[in-house]
């Protein structure tokens, strides 16, 4: 949706942000405005989707999927982690959401480990959002109920309620 010029507002800034940096380092573009004006419109005007689409096409895979997501693999199964009281969402855990997405087979515990490009995890609420009990916080996708209840505890366990911390930037700093 960022690479069609829409999507999350955030997560647009961020590739802006991280876009405008590259080709800064780059030497493309002579200053941070004129790199962040190159980004956008390379968003706004297709063009980055279309990149995307020859990215995907030059691994073998296949492009079509880029403008049909259902084209993608989909999980046998979902499970829902709720909100078990009212409350602020504080934080989530993303180490504790990737560990609980590995459990279900979205990841490797090892090198040489299947992945079943299927198995995932959305998160359906973030750090400040208000819920009632019941609300959803974590979708889980799966296709083996081996490790499900294991992932369904640790998911739960990632998200915490209470004070939501002060906004942070979407990007800290430069390594």
């Amino acid at each position: 949706e960022v690479l069609a010029g829409s999507g999350p507002a955030d997560l647009r800034a961020v590739v802006e942000t991280l876009g405008t940096r590259a080709l800064e380092l780059a030497g493309v573009a002579a200053g941070p405005d004129e790199a962040r004006a190159l980004v956008r419109a390379a968003l706004d005007d297709g063009r980055a989707l279309a990149a995307l689409r020859a990215m995907v096409a030059a691994q073998g895979g296949d492009p079509a999927v880029i403008d049909d997501p259902r084209r993608l693999p989909r999980a046998a199964a979902q499970a829902v982690v709720a909100a078990d009281a009212d409350g602020v969402v504080a934080a989530v855990d993303a180490e504790a959401i990737g560990r609980a997405a590995v459990l279900l087979g979205a990841g490797r515990d090892r090198a040489g480990d299947p992945v079943d490009h299927a198995a995932g995890i959305r998160m359906r609420v973030r750090a400040g959002d208000r819920v009632a009990r019941g609300t959803p916080l974590v979708e889980l996708h799966y296709n083996a109920e081996a490790r499900l209840a294991e992932a369904r505890a640790l998911a739960a366990s990632a998200v915490t309620f209470g004070t939501p911390p002060p906004p942070r930037p979407l990007v800290r700093a430069w390594v």
